[in-house]
């Protein structure tokens, strides 16, 4: 296949975009709009698999202890919790520490720990649970002796919301991934849709070249180009409004946080996967399209 093939069949391409200008931007639109959601998705699935390990640790517990005990008290408390069986570690952190680790951990929201005036956190003890098998019952029972200690104000576990938060991720995870089925269903049906108006608004000019002996592939070539051309344009759309949002979230969070679930640093994956996606699934569009429309 010559270059004189391929100038023909760009120029057709192209010419379908003069033609029928009104459907191949919405042709542009719709597909740019749903692989942009498609981004957006599957940028959240890698965010909450990148906190959630985080998140869902079973064997960590926070043992906050009441405003007012004193230092020997807590220290007490942590002698007795490290005597525990189920106990691995226990250290004891005075507020100003956990007032610390606080703001190295949000270090981004500096604005969140002004004008606090006095410390308003108290005591606590973080403790490192022995792994077992019937974990949730484990933690149940630590928070249950935990509780009854006097000086004890509350005690945090994974078990109180673990369970709960893992049925709603798997909730989220379902749901975002049938929306994924639709917005690409959608994007195949919108190119198939324009390349089919192409097709009909040139249908004397496919009669002519059927009857002077033109291949199939000869024909159906420029519709295909079209479509494709359609996905990279509204790839190209989809990889700017997700680097705007990137740019948006990453002022929003903290660097580290941001960089952890929000990883569009790398423009490979915008600019080269997404107008491949593009490509792929107009093509697909178009394939189907024509396949409808010309028994070859």
């Amino acid at each position: 296949m010559g270059m004189s093939h391929w100038r023909y069949y760009m120029a057709r391409a192209l010419g379908g975009f003069r033609k029928n200008p009104l459907p191949a931007a919405v042709s542009v639109l719709v597909v740019g709009l749903c692989l942009f959601m498609t981004g957006l998705c599957s940028l959240g699935f890698w965010g909450i698999y990148r906190i959630a390990p985080h998140l869902l640790v079973p064997s960590k517990a926070v043992i906050y202890l009441k405003e007012g005990v004193s230092v020997q008290e807590a220290r007490g408390v942590q002698k007795t919790v490290a005597g525990w069986p189920l106990v691995a570690a226990c250290h004891y952190k005075s507020p100003q520490e956990v007032l610390e680790e606080l703001r190295d951990r949000y270090g981004g929201w500096e604005d969140l720990f002004q004008g606090l005036g006095e410390n308003p956190l108290p005591p606590a003890l973080e403790v490192r649970l022995q792994v077992r098998e019937d974990m949730e019952g484990a933690m149940r029972a630590f928070e249950d002796k935990a509780k009854a200690l006097e000086p004890v104000q509350d005690v945090l576990t994974a078990r109180s919301w673990s369970g709960e938060t893992l049925r709603r991720m798997r909730t989220v995870l379902g749901m975002g991934l049938a929306l994924l089925v639709v917005w690409i269903a959608c994007s195949i049906l919108i190119v198939a849709n324009t390349v089919r108006l192409a097709f009909y608004g040139r249908r004397d000019e496919v009669e002519v070249l059927r009857v002077v002996g033109a291949s199939p592939s000869f024909i159906k070539m420029p519709f295909y180009l079209e479509g494709i051309l359609q996905g990279v344009l509204g790839a190209a759309l989809a990889a700017s409004l997700l680097w705007l949002t990137g740019r948006m979230v990453g002022a929003v969070l903290p660097p580290s946080l941001a960089a952890g679930i929000w990883p569009l640093g790398a423009g490979a994956w915008l600019w080269g996967i997404l107008p491949l996606a593009g490509a792929g699934l107009s093509w697909l569009g178009a394939r189907l399209a024509l396949r409808r429309l010309a028994s070859y």
